[in-house]
């Protein structure tokens, strides 16, 4: 009888593990892909260390790089109403053209801001205005789940239609890092989002991506394979993730967005030594649009994710190829 009653208990937790396993877990690791915790400025702006890291150093504000008459604005994201902000420069009264910068995960507004730098020391300020917005779950927005891209794609093109309305700009070129290129794929590969451009006559002219996240499947894949997580563990969680975004999961990479646009010119920039957006999964992406001859590919050995330009040694070579493909 004692023998039968460690049997059965030994039973039981074998199956609450194996439910923990196909369950808890899966749920966990669903959260882990979607969530992290809100970079505010003030995670940044008190801590040198921080500063470093954004490449920002003394700086905090576009009257800094040149910028003073910059104005800080508020909006609202599509679908979900959720409160967002950013910093908008008209810095080209008369044009109807705007570079918007778009932050990655663990970011915000502040950290694209050192390319205020780039745009002004090749002019670009005197053809384009300039709009820095943070997406959700960063800076001065509200905290929320960003979906790897799908909801900061939502944001961006939020940012797009605001300024579109409110300063009358219809020719847009975004320049996006890690998740934010992501977002930008989105914007011009997902039918809702493009329609919501269509709609509104507005265009996007060129398209410029620094250390893109290409492929959302590989990449986490890849960080399973990094944990060591089990495969049926991380298909399960990954299922959990799909299913929060309509089952568009496996079409969030870089050759399935762009498909079917032959025509924005598109400027590629990557390291090989990036761990984050490993180089090794744009490569296959680039492969797989080998036939668009709109897309422009830099790749260099050098520093890691999101800090080629940052870096002495890249930074006139990074200005000269930008200003190249804007010009």
């Amino acid at each position: 009888m004692i023998i039968g009653k460690r049997v059965i208990a030994a039973f039981v937790l074998a199956v609450g593990c194996m439910v923990a396993l196909l369950t808890v877990v899966p749920e966990k690791i669903a959260g882990m892909i979607t969530h992290f915790d809100p970079y505010r400025f003030e995670t940044v702006l008190d801590y040198d260390s921080m500063r470093r890291e954004y490449g920002i150093y003394d700086k905090s504000s576009p009257a800094d790089y040149g910028f003073p008459a910059f104005v800080e604005v508020n909006f609202q994201s599509l679908n979900d109403s959720i409160k967002l902000g950013g910093w908008f420069i008209h810095s080209a009264p008369q044009s109807k053209a705007c570079i918007i910068l778009i932050h990655g995960r663990t970011s915000n507004r502040l950290k694209p801001m050192k390319y205020l730098h780039l745009i002004r020391e090749g002019g670009l300020d005197t053809l384009y205005n300039i709009f820095i917005p943070d997406m959700r779950n960063s800076g001065k927005a509200d905290a929320a789940e960003t979906y790897m891209g799908y909801k900061f794609a939502e944001d961006a093109l939020s940012a797009i239609l605001f300024a579109h309305q409110r300063y009358g700009q219809e020719v847009f070129v975004p320049f996006s890092f890690s998740m934010g290129a992501m977002a930008t794929f989105n914007i011009i590969g997902r039918d809702d989002l493009r329609l919501r451009l269509e709609e509104k006559g507005i265009i996007i002219d060129k398209i410029i991506v620094d250390s893109p996240l290409s492929n959302v499947r590989e990449t986490l894949s890849k960080s399973a394979r990094d944990m060591k997580l089990p495969a049926f563990i991380f298909n399960r969680a990954y299922a959990i993730f799909n299913r929060q975004i309509n089952g568009f999961a496996d079409s969030m990479s870089m050759h399935t967005l762009l498909s079917k646009n032959y025509n924005t010119p598109i400027l590629v920039i990557q390291s090989r030594s990036d761990e984050t957006t490993p180089y090794s999964i744009l490569e296959e992406e680039l492969l797989l649009l080998d036939d668009h001859d709109n897309i422009e590919s830099w790749i260099m050995e050098g520093p890691g994710h999101v800090k080629i330009y940052q870096d002495s040694a890249f930074m006139n070579d990074y200005i000269q190829k930008v200003l190249e493909f804007m010009k």
